[in-house]
């Protein structure tokens, strides 16, 4: 609350030194320790702490706040406006492994997606296809990437799936476990009848309990943005 609206919360880590009380009473306390300058966006260092009674303090932690800072006026040729920033690509780690997450796959996952897809083929140990694109961790909601979109200061008008591909070495089957690796490999923008067309496309690896590898995915999304009705 104190940073504002235009903050977004990159990084929060804590440490608990010693058990507090029920019925204690407790302060909470922050300080700023470092402001490092990025483009529009100013990177906030934070030392957190929370002390008991005595002074001692129980918990203590680390944040990062990315603060949007008061921009210049906007050329009113959109043609000069830019979606695709440095600190845009950086918030999405283009090029970085952005996580990993496994899955283990039953006949009951399996047949939870087929009923969503009206795929009859209930108690099948093979996954179609297209089941592949059910281990997206963004789609799943396991990586979240939309505090980026802060760093866009528009407004959104529409967006969703742009394309998705797979390749892959062999079919999915129940009592997998998978592991997927995820990054950004591209972020990319055009324009488009809805607005400003903002393109984020990451990829992932999956790879199964032995290590091999078992299939690519390419997913794009797309967001569309007013240029006309900048946001604070």
């Amino acid at each position: 609350d104190w940073a504002g609206e235009s903050a977004t919360l990159t990084r929060l880590s804590c440490r608990y030194r010693h058990p507090d009380l029920v019925g204690a009473g407790l302060t909470f306390g922050g300080t700023v320790t470092a402001v490092t300058p990025a483009g529009g966006v100013d990177a906030v260092e934070c030392e957190r702490w929370v002390e008991d009674g005595e002074g001692n303090r129980t918990v203590t932690g680390g944040a990062t706040l990315h603060v949007r800072r008061a921009q210049a006026a906007e050329p009113a040729d959109p043609a000069e406006i830019t979606l695709v920033t440095e600190e845009l690509t950086a918030a999405l780690r283009v090029g970085e492994e952005a996580g990993r997450f496994t899955y283990p796959i039953t006949v009951a996952d399996l047949d939870r997606y087929r009923e969503a897809v009206g795929d009859p083929a209930l108690g099948h140990e093979v996954a179609p296809p297209a089941y592949f694109g059910a281990l997206d961790p963004v789609e799943r909601r396991e990586l979240q990437i939309d505090p980026t979109l802060d760093l866009v200061p528009y407004a959104r008008t529409g967006g969703g799936n742009a394309f998705n591909e797979v390749e892959y070495e062999r079919p999915l089957r129940a009592g997998d476990v998978i592991t997927v690796v995820t990054s950004y490999t591209d972020v990319y923008e055009r324009d488009g009848r809805a607005g400003r067309l903002l393109f984020r496309v990451r990829t992932n690896h999956l790879y199964d309990a032995q290590g091999a590898l078992v299939a690519r995915t390419r997913m794009g999304h797309v967001l569309a943005f007013d240029l006309g009705r900048r946001i604070a």
